[in-house]
């Protein structure tokens, strides 16, 4: 087994910032903070075809000693290097997914994402999904609620197309109005840019929902939850359900077992609504199954629609709307 590589502390000496050596090593990585990684050349132009041709330029080797030089005793050829222009932490945490050793994340959300868009960088395909692969081991999750934002600004930052998706489907669990994400501090971490990008792709969202839905509710499982409601909408859907589900296309925060409960118990319970009907015992009287039923179903056209907007495709639009209204070629 190979042994494991190191790395000096940041307070290290400039001169004392370098690896041990891989046993194998015929290459030298230097970083862009000097770290120096003695590595197998093998490992890291099988994983990069960017780096295997930067490894073959000569300019990133030492120069030859002068021929004129009398010869050294016992001197060591020393490994070519080359120079790179990443830091020696995120140069450690990438070899870590290239040569058999422990997997070593970076230990901030900023660096990770700085990771995945190096392996990027250098079109490192299989070393990306190895880096995502951990990641989704991980607990908690690298992209959860309360960071969906950060991650979102982040993931734009570096290019990283993927988590900025993930990132952004996240968000549609939050208002966009303006006050609540300014009292949430979510204004914080998004420029006006990537603001205005996020609003339109939960724009674009909206849409697909209201289109979903209308299929849904005239075919799908919400046209069958319960004929026998007192009070039935032109499609035989619910009155309080069509009303909730509207609701979720105008806001897909809405979109959750509580706020689906709580539409649900408005409706049978008509005494904690001003001005309300009758009770429905019809509605009341809907099984757990059923209800599970209709939640797997909506479930799935809400995934559908949201797996069919991306925020790519979104700045694309945008992009070109601005060109035609400006009527230039873009």
């Amino acid at each position: 087994m190979s042994s494991p590589i190191t790395i000096s502390s940041e307070e290290s000496p400039a001169d004392d910032r370098q690896v041990s050596n891989h046993p194998h090593a015929d290459i030298i990585l230097r970083s862009l903070d000097s770290y120096e990684f003695r590595v197998p050349k093998v490992y890291v132009t099988d994983s990069s075809s960017v780096l295997a041709e930067l490894i073959q330029t000569p300019s990133y080797h030492p120069p030859r000693p002068s021929t004129s030089a009398a010869p050294i005793a016992n001197s060591v050829t020393p490994l070519p290097v080359v120079q790179l222009s990443d830091s020696g932490g995120i140069l450690r945490s990438l070899l870590s997914f290239i040569i058999p050793m422990h997997a070593d994340l970076p230990p901030t959300l900023e660096d990770i994402m700085e990771l995945l868009s190096t392996a990027q960088k250098y079109e490192m395909d299989l070393v990306i999904t190895r880096i995502r692969d951990h990641l989704a081991r991980q607990n908690p999750p690298l992209i959860r609620d309360e960071n969906a934002f950060h991650v979102y600004s982040l993931s734009q930052k570096y290019c990283l197309r993927r988590e900025a998706d993930q990132a952004a489907q996240f968000t549609l669990k939050v208002s966009m109005f303006i006050e609540d994400l300014e009292a949430t501090g979510k204004l914080d971490v998004l420029s006006g840019a990537l603001l205005h990008r996020l609003w339109e792709y939960h724009q674009r969202v909206r849409e697909y929902l209201a289109g979903d839905f209308t299929a849904f509710m005239m075919l799908g499982a919400g046209a069958r939850i319960n004929f026998r409601c007192i009070k039935l909408s032109s499609s035989d859907v619910p009155i309080w359900l069509s009303d909730y589900i509207n609701s979720v296309a105008l806001n897909p925060a809405l979109f959750n077992l509580s706020e689906f409960h709580m539409a649900l118990t408005r409706h049978v319970i008509p005494s904690l609504v001003p001005h309300a009907s009758r009770p429905c015992q019809s509605c009341a009287s809907i099984s757990c199954n059923t209800i599970d039923t209709f939640w797997t179903a909506l479930s799935d056209v809400v995934r559908h629609s949201i797996e069919n907007v991306s925020l790519s495709a979104v700045h694309q639009a945008l992009v070109l709307t601005f060109c035609r209204s400006k009527q230039t070629c873009c």
